[in-house]
């Protein structure tokens, strides 16, 4: 299991939400990750190309969306 504090680093859950949601990887606004044995190779890597988008847009300054966020679904 990881954790990832979204309001330390200044990102809101629905932003969080809508970067996996463009890659095919359903997350809850939570900033929780918990991985089972059996998640594919490819389900992973989705993860962290979409968390390396979110850095990359946090770092160059890009608007995050703040609406509200139901579940791991917008």
């Amino acid at each position: 299991m990881i954790i990832l504090d979204l309001e330390y680093s200044d990102i809101p859950p629905t932003t969080f939400v809508d970067y996996y949601k463009k890659h095919g990887v359903i997350v809850f606004p939570s900033g929780r990750w918990v991985f089972h044995y059996q998640t594919p190779q490819d389900g992973a890597n989705r993860l962290l190309i979409a968390l390396q988008e979110l850095m990359e847009a946090k770092k160059e300054g890009r608007e995050l969306s703040a609406r509200n966020v139901l579940g791991g679904y917008t």
